[in-house]
């Protein structure tokens, strides 16, 4: 939908109504053309003007309430609230420059029976994901291929929030400059072939860096303020005075700026169209862009140039910003990624078949858990696409066949020949009373790595079956999920190792059962056991346990390289 058809209610407010009345006051900047009409007339303005303002009032606390209370959503309501302040303090023409960015986020509504505009955010779907299990996911190897087109196929007008659940400093990114940037959260709307889209984080600086920033004192420019807006900004300069203030920290953290990136991008052209980066401080955004629209209100023509060339510089300088957003932009495909496993792989292993949390009901919202792991009853390729039931997505209608010869009108109202959209029921739209529903993502990592462990057991188990005369017992691998990375145990038993390890899972203090990476069968699998340990003993992560820490490939050849040189020695004796 284009921006002139989403602001088209603006359309209906007359001009004496669009304007910021404080323009007609007199010099003294006290009486206005209201003072010259009769009593009685003034009076039932003001009667009129109080029933806004409590409609006003209402609406701006439903928009307050309406979220889950992520900072994600929070901003989008803060936003929202500050335009509707606007529109019904000054009139349609003092949105601060975000506006652009965040518009296509919000619905523009008139006040009912009334030219008094407002804005509400869009019907809106929550998530929560683990951002390093999502870069981990989109760098693997067998990642799913995407191509930017198929974001046309989401419901258009629907916001999709993402937020993530971790530590806020699990995951950094590094700027152009060097520093550190962490992510909270990131969001995305399309609008016809447009994908809008932001991301909250921050910047992290150091604590002496935060100290100089919250020293700095510089001015807002009046001059720079637009004649139309000069009014409501100098008086609330006055109020607040006319200094940008200290920097704003991200929610959950002590020294990183609170910071904005938003842009949109054409879905089927694949390039930005506008970027823009804000970082908040007490007073004000501080920004920079190259949407040359936000600059269109600055009559002198040199000067308009000169600054468009500075903001395009500086939008360039953070390419790696404009990277750590299109990164996101398959994010919903992320969701709907699997890891299968067959049931006749999970029986085969003899270990229980994986459990899948379905959600529950919070304070005011309802949680459902987006699996990362699903059983097929055939045997599957190790790693697919699947979309859960009740996370599918829909289109937002379809398109009706006419006689070539009749027109009707496309998604946008436009009129195209021999076919016609047909705005469809979403099966999206929210229920009244219903508690917000907030999609939990399971780790694809852990997933891959169960996965893993089911293959393991159910080919170990095959193996077994297989008589052996010679067979005394087994060397095992095994790894519990709840220690750090590339830490293993390795050991012997005369048993299967799945039963040693179920031994091992049954003690208390472990909280996740351990798995089998790899076992090796060995006619004398103690002695095997104490010629490994020998040359593992430099990884050893305790005199008195059978624990090491070491790359698995390197624990593997240590093994093999032992085997292969026991065995060579039998065949001396």
């Amino acid at each position: 939908m284009s921006r002139n058809k989403r602001l088209d209610e603006l359309r209906k407010v007359p001009y004496f109504a669009a304007v910021d009345h404080r323009l007609f006051l007199d010099k003294e900047r006290q009486n206005s053309p209201i003072a010259n009409l009769p009593q009685d007339v003034r009076r039932k303005i003001k009667v009129d003007a109080k029933k806004l303002a409590t409609k006003y009032t209402g609406i701006l606390h439903s928009i307050r309430h309406s979220g889950v209370g992520y900072p994600i959503d929070q901003l989008l309501r803060d936003l929202a609230i500050e335009y509707t302040h606007r529109y019904a303090t000054s009139g349609l023409f003092n949105q601060p420059i975000n506006f652009n960015y965040f518009e296509p986020f919000c619905a523009i509504k008139l006040i009912e029976n009334s030219v008094a505009p407002y804005a509400e955010p869009l019907p809106e779907v929550d998530h929560l994901f683990n951002v390093a299990d999502y870069f981990d996911y989109l760098t693997s190897e067998n990642a799913p291929k995407f191509n930017l087109a198929e974001l046309l196929g989401i419901p258009e007008g629907r916001t999709y929030h993402f937020t993530q659940n971790g530590s806020i400093d699990d995951f950094t990114y590094m700027t152009a400059e060097g520093r550190e940037f962490v992510i909270s959260g990131f969001s995305m709307v399309r609008r016809g072939n447009s994908l809008h889209w932001y991301v909250l984080g921050g910047e992290v600086l150091s604590e002496t860096d935060w100290r100089e920033r919250c020293k700095s004192d510089f001015e807002i420019e009046v001059g720079n303020i637009p004649a139309e807006k000069r009014p409501f900004l100098s008086q609330h300069l006055e109020e607040k005075g006319n200094r940008i203030g200290s920097p704003i920290p991200l929610q959950g953290t002590k020294t990183a700026i609170r910071t904005v990136i938003s842009g949109e991008t054409d879905l089927s052209t694949a390039k930005h169209l506008a970027r823009c980066y804000m970082s908040e401080t007490e007073a004000t955004f501080m920004l920079f862009c190259d949407d040359p629209d936000v600059f269109s209100n600055i009559r002198d023509r040199s000067r308009r140039e000169e600054i468009i060339s500075i903001m395009q510089q500086r939008v360039e300088s953070a390419a790696v910003m404009w990277g750590l957003a299109e990164a996101f932009f398959q994010i919903l495909w992320y969701f709907k990624f699997s890891v299968t496993i067959s049931e006749a792989v999970i029986k085969a292993s003899g270990k229980s078949a994986p459990k899948i949390v379905k959600g529950g009901r919070g304070v005011g919202t309802q949680f459902k858990h987006v699996t990362s792991i699903q059983i097929s009853d055939t045997t599957p390729h190790i790693m697919r696409s699947y979309t859960p039931p009740y996370y599918e997505t829909e289109t937002d209608g379809y398109w009706r066949r006419l006689t070539p010869d009749n027109y009707g009108h496309d998604r946008d109202g436009n009129q195209i020949k021999g076919r016609t959209w047909v705005k469809a029921t979403n099966k999206w739209r929210a229920r009244a009373n219903q508690p917000r529903t907030v999609f939990i993502k399971s780790s694809v990592g852990a997933a891959k790595i169960q996965v893993s462990d089911y293959l393991k057991a159910a080919e170990l188990a095959e193996t077994n079956k297989k008589p052996s005369s010679d067979q005394v017992g087994v060397l095992y691998v095994m790894r519990c999920l709840a220690m750090e990375d590339q830490v293993y145990k390795v050991g012997w038993t005369s048993d299967s190792a799945e039963e040693r390890a179920r031994e091992l899972s049954s003690a208390t203090g472990v909280p996740i059962p351990f798995a089998v990476v790899e076992v090796w069968q060995h006619p004398d699998p103690g002695a095997l056991e104490k010629g490994v340990h020998a040359m593992l003993d430099p990884y050893r992560l305790n005199e008195g346990r059978e624990f090491f820490k070491l790359t698995y490939p390197e624990l593997k050849a240590i093994i093999e390289t032992e085997i292969a040189r026991s065995q060579h020695i039998k065949a001396q004796c």
